[in-house]
């Protein structure tokens, strides 16, 4: 079973958009690095990485930009490879629900997206910054 997290914050970099062949299929997947601030007297910045899936990581592409203010649930993910000989490691969320919160604070006023349509297969219709 894996472990559910949900986190607020801002896009630390534009999302990457890329063909994928999986199980014989070509997918469109979507990277997404968002950094948010665990309040324990200091303010630090943590990031973490975000993959999206199919049209929904296409719309993530198209609607979403360095500063956008999202709110990511998904499924936590460790991944370990090495490089050079050197371990390394990271968490990631994967197979989430983004939502957008607005538009980033140095952009244009937001034009919506189409509705989306959620894994649970309902529909609600996100706010954006389109590109």
């Amino acid at each position: 079973m894996a472990g559910i997290i949900s986190i607020s914050g801002n896009l630390a970099a534009d999302p990457e958009l890329e063909s994928v062949t999986v199980n014989g299929e070509q997918r469109d997947v979507c990277r997404l690095r968002v950094g948010y601030t665990i309040n324990r007297g200091k303010q630090d910045a943590n990031y973490i990485d975000v993959t999206t899936w199919g049209e929904t990581a296409v719309n993530h592409h198209r609607y979403l930009s360095k500063g956008s203010p999202v709110h990511v649930s998904g499924e936590l993910s460790h991944e370990r490879w090495e490089t050079n000989g050197e371990q390394r490691s990271k968490h990631a969320i994967i197979n989430a629900e983004v939502e957008y919160l607005g538009a980033a604070a140095d952009s244009e006023p937001a034009t919506p997206p189409p509705v989306s349509r959620s894994r649970n297969g309902s529909t609600t219709r996100r706010s954006g910054r389109r590109r």
